[in-house]
């Protein structure tokens, strides 16, 4: 199972000598690893269920899905999915999954 590799430039560092030297925070994530449903409650502030449809995407599960999965219907899916966007402060599905991939993988809330 292939991992994700994510570098995030930081200020550069100074050395005992005074010179600048670049430095680099570098994530190796899981894809597959579930997303914490706890952890994603602390940083965004979700209930439960938001957090739970929050990691559900995360995994790639579509809407209907998660609907079935959970045994609620599809519109409440997609209010939760609201929710989420506007607490994420995100516009797309696709923007609000790649924020908690990196959220969750960093501990803070982007």
């Amino acid at each position: 199972m292939p991992l994700t590799l994510e570098l995030a430039p930081l200020r550069p560092a100074v050395s005992a000598f005074g010179e600048e030297r670049p430095a680099v925070l570098v994530f190796i994530r899981d894809p597959e690893a579930p997303i914490a449903v706890a952890q994603l409650r602390e940083l965004f502030g979700f209930t439960r269920t938001e957090a739970a449809v929050a990691a559900a995407l995360g995994q790639g599960q579509s809407l209907e899905d998660i609907a079935t999965d959970m045994g609620i219907s599809l519109a409440t899916v997609r209010t939760h999915l609201k929710r989420i966007l506007a607490k994420t402060g995100t516009h797309r599905q696709a923007q609000a999954v790649a924020l908690l991939a990196r959220s969750v993988a960093t501990g803070i809330a982007h």
